[in-house]
């Protein structure tokens, strides 16, 4: 599946391009909970303990060879950015779905709209760049983690 991925990304970006798309922002993937989010939550909430965290060691090391692939894809082209909100998300050692009562995921994978706007918070610069040209200054980055 990888060498899919990475064959169908580049064939995609190289026929945006030709296409006339002049920016593309590529988020990288987000933690992925082994349960879903909201009933977890609920419950962490009701019983005052927080069950629904998961390690960072395992996020990353399910994103590793999915991150590589993404930074090769995007390397050869102009004004393509990749962004990884891991951090939004995750400390050095835990991810969770939620902080407190505000639920960040709404399954087990996809942001919520508290989520998607914490994503944007993040990096409101560069989806700004992605839509208008406006933000990061004219300087591509190929990741802007942060």
């Amino acid at each position: 599946p990888y060498e899919i991925l990475a064959a169908g990304l580049a064939a995609t970006l190289s026929d945006a391009k030709r296409a006339g798309v002049r920016r593309i922002l590529i988020v990288a993937p987000l933690p992925e909970f082994p349960w879903y989010s909201p009933a977890c939550v609920v419950k962490a909430i009701r019983v005052g303990s927080d069950t629904c965290s998961i390690l960072r060691a395992k996020v990353d090391a399910r994103r590793e060879r999915t991150m590589m692939i993404l930074r090769q894809a995007v390397a050869p082209f102009e004004n393509v950015r990749l962004i990884d909100p891991i951090n939004l998300f995750c400390t050095e050692t835990e991810c969770r779905p939620n902080k407190g009562a505000e639920l960040y995921f709404f399954d087990t994978s996809h942001l919520s709209s508290a989520g998607a706007e914490r994503l944007y918070q993040g990096y409101e610069r560069d989806f700004l760049w992605a839509l208008t040209g406006d933000g990061v200054g004219n300087k591509v980055s190929k990741d802007s983690s942060r």
